[in-house]
């Protein structure tokens, strides 16, 4: 079920309304294109906690998102999703990053790096989709 991304204190209230509208679409596109598969979508890194660089500077911080899919996505449909950012990044100025993980892998790390990824989209994660339980 979508989350309530506009709201005060909603997952996305550091992004501008353009910034809001492109990713609340892509929410959509990546549901629509994943299914079933699709168990969560998460934002994280700069955008999540407030500290992305000013659409002033040369360079702009990125949209991160995470997918947590039920079965792996495969590589050419990564890579397609991955195209479908281009005309949103053409929309907004900010580019969105995908990162897929099935929840096996986010439930048991592999390692350290791995473990304290995962603590951190624990602790600076924000919830955009969770699929109804089945």
């Amino acid at each position: 079920m979508p989350m309530d991304m506009d709201e005060e204190g909603g997952a996305l209230r550091y992004l501008s309304t353009r910034e809001r509208a492109a990713v609340r679409r892509f929410v959509v596109l990546l549901t629509e294109r994943l299914g079933r598969n699709v168990v969560e979508i998460r934002v994280f890194g700069s955008a999540a906690r407030g500290d992305m660089w000013s659409t002033r500077m040369p360079m702009r911080s990125d949209i991160d998102l995470l997918v947590l899919t039920r079965e792996p996505v495969a590589s050419i449909d990564q890579r397609d999703l991955d195209e479908e950012t281009y005309p949103l990044f053409l929309e907004s100025g900010r580019q969105i990053s995908l990162l897929f993980r099935t929840v096996p892998e986010f439930a048991a790390p592999v390692d350290d790096a791995a473990r304290e990824f995962v603590t951190r989209i624990r602790d600076e994660g924000r919830m955009l989709y969770h699929a109804s339980p089945t």
